[in-house]
């Protein structure tokens, strides 16, 4: 999914008119004929798009390992990589060593759990085989949220709010509401967590979390880009690329 991922990203940044897709051969990121034919990437391409005040630039590369080379190739000039985990299928062969190859240049990772829209996806779970696969910390930043079994939100453990949008369009804008009361006590061991290791990297936010039992959302933002800094764990979002 990381093709279909980037192709996502440069459309809802607009540097893109419409998202490609993979399957009909009309991903901007595959541009080799021979990547069109056969929906696979053969050949890491590079993109960048609008984000925020910045100029995001991002190199999508192969999966397959017959192409491994382009992905080692690669990581010598980023700095920092997002691992793209199939919710459904987990930890491949391939994701050990790319993993391996990234702690190997001390890159900053971050992990999406992508596919969260395919039935019995279950993101937690998720997070949890694979820190325990990799050997990694990961810590979930978001909830996946589903109404009549549809992906149709994330709980944001960051400002603990319930960001929702409609599976039936592509395009539809994110709407925030307060989280459910089914679900606020799992998510307030969620957020617990995640202020928890937080702290646990900043000494002076220990008595601030110990008093209240959580930390606000710019002190949590800061500390989430500090662990992922100095690679003390990385933080992972649910997601569906499509």
């Amino acid at each position: 999914g990381k093709t279909t991922l980037s192709e996502c990203i440069l459309f809802l940044t607009g540097a893109e008119s419409r998202m490609g897709a993979v399957d009909v051969g009309t991903a901007a990121m595959d541009w080799h004929s021979e990547e069109r034919e056969r929906g696979i990437t053969i050949s890491a391409a590079v993109a960048h798009c609008p984000w925020r005040e910045h100029r995001l630039q991002f190199v999508d590369t192969p999966g397959h390992v017959d192409f491994a080379a382009e992905v080692r190739r690669s990581l010598q000039v980023l700095d920092g990589a997002i691992v793209v985990i199939d919710a459904l299928e987990g930890v491949q062969a391939q994701t050990y060593s790319v993993v391996h190859q990234a702690r190997d240049h001390s890159l900053p990772l971050i992990f999406v759990f992508n596919k969260m829209d395919r039935r019995c996806a279950e993101f937690a779970s998720s997070c949890e085989s694979a820190a325990e696969q990799l050997g990694i910390d990961i810590v979930p930043l978001q909830q996946a949220f589903f109404e009549d079994e549809k992906f149709c939100g994330i709980i944001d453990l960051v400002e603990m709010k319930l960001v929702r949008w409609n599976p039936q369009d592509d395009t539809a804008d994110c709407t925030l509401h307060e989280i459910p009361e089914s679900l606020l006590e799992r998510a307030t061991e969620g957020h617990q967590r995640l202020c928890s290791k937080v702290a646990d990297l900043n000494p002076s936010c220990v008595d601030q979390f110990l008093e209240h039992a959580t930390l606000q959302a710019d002190v949590l933002r800061s500390g989430v880009a500090d662990a992922v800094r100095s690679r003390s764990w990385c933080p992972a979002l649910a997601t569906s690329a499509l």
